[in-house]
């Protein structure tokens, strides 16, 4: 995430162990039992700490749900630059789909919070912060988007959300016997390039 982008109510006090081991915890319980579920009581067990050592971290467990999706995003983000290497536009974006795929379906719980935790569910600092890390997140692919050769009247910004939405609703109906994460990607993108693409643009 950029640095440009504050989110003091989500960094833990201090960068060792434990604070790691809390948000492992967290994360698998948020992902599991949901947010709403989950209590600060039932993360200190999980991640084996007294309730006054999750508290020395985070204050609250709305700052562990914004460091649990920054830390997820910043992560997932790095993945999906490094495996854009292709030259065509549509082969970047379906590898960026790949590795974003991957990620949901076969990475941590954190990815499965950062993609069902809803912003507009939380208020205040909370819901802020998080718009600006899924903001700063989906810039990867808007900036592929943008580079899309669609018909002149085609909307990107609703091109993005479609495709966002696709991608990320595949955590519903998954099957690990099911097409992997670069069938699915190729099948979504194929999708979106049947029913937008310039005539012109190739495949």
């Amino acid at each position: 995430m950029s640095e440009a982008v504050k989110r003091p109510v989500g960094r833990p006090r201090r960068d060792d162990n434990s604070a790691q081991v809390v948000l492992a915890a967290a994360a698998d319980l948020f992902a599991t039992r949901g947010f709403d579920a989950t209590s600060m009581r039932d993360i200190s067990t999980a991640a084996g700490v007294q309730p006054a050592s999750v508290y020395y971290h985070f204050r609250s467990k709305e700052a562990l749900l914004v460091a649990i999706v920054d830390r997820a995003a910043t992560e997932v983000a790095d993945r999906v630059r490094r495996a854009v290497t292709a030259d065509d536009p549509w082969a970047r974006l379906e590898q960026a789909c790949a590795a974003h795929l991957t990620a949901l379906l076969h990475g941590e719980g954190a990815m499965r919070v950062l993609a069902t935790e809803i912003p507009s569910r939380r208020s205040g600092e909370v819901h802020q912060a998080m718009l600006a890390i899924r903001d700063s997140y989906e810039q990867v692919f808007r900036d592929l988007v943008a580079a899309l050769p669609l018909r002149p009247k085609v909307d990107r910004r609703y091109v993005r959300l479609t495709l966002l939405g696709a991608v990320n609703w595949s955590l519903i109906w998954y099957r690990p016997d099911g097409d992997s994460p670069t069938v699915i990607a190729r099948r979504i993108v194929g999708v979106i390039r049947d029913g937008a693409a310039n005539s012109g643009s190739g495949q």
